[in-house]
């Protein structure tokens, strides 16, 4: 500030410290208060977010901690977010936990997401489970999804099933 001290910004800190691996991957971001001491993000809802990343340099893990490095459940309700790629680097599966490494639902009602791709990239399934590893509707429609796409990579069919595998209409009634 015009007086030579740190503006403390709406959301409670004055700066951001960043930790990077050997490879570029931020592996640390910290919000930091006047005193030099952790906040939390008032908007963010944690004070610091630590990443893990496989040999490809993909984020396979990233947990939210309070001031006192302590996990802490966001506002989108889960502590850590757990992914897995398949060979073509893209995220097959998605879980989400709960301070003590419990399944949790996110705010979108699901613990778990399953993703299958074709070779354009193209999610052509998604499975929706809960903490208990049952299927979920999802806006209380689906539970799973299933695309078709052209040579081109352009969708063509969509189909959408309930918790137990029956076809149904999607959110939007069709």
């Amino acid at each position: 500030g015009v007086d030579g001290k740190p503006v403390v910004l709406d959301a409670g800190y004055v700066a951001i410290g960043r930790r990077y691996d050997s490879r570029g991957n931020e592996e640390q971001l910290a919000y930091i208060g006047a005193r030099g001491q952790l906040v939390r993000n008032k908007h963010a809802g944690f004070a610091v977010k630590r990443s893990l990343f496989d040999a490809c340099g993909r984020e396979t893990e990233t947990r939210y901690l309070d001031e006192n490095e302590k996990p802490i459940r966001l506002n989108s309700g889960y502590a850590v977010v757990k992914k897995v790629y398949d060979d073509g680097g893209n995220v097959m599966a998605e879980t989400y936990l709960d301070e003590s490494e419990r399944r949790v639902r996110s705010v979108d009602g699901y613990a778990h997401v399953s993703r299958k791709f074709d070779r354009h990239k193209n999610i052509v399934e998604e499975r929706y489970v809960d903490e208990h590893g049952k299927a979920f509707l999802i806006k209380g429609s689906y539970a799973k999804l299933i695309r078709g796409y052209n040579d081109h990579g352009q969708l063509v069919d969509e189909a959408y099933f309930d918790a137990s595998g029956q076809p149904v209409l999607n959110d939007q009634g069709w």
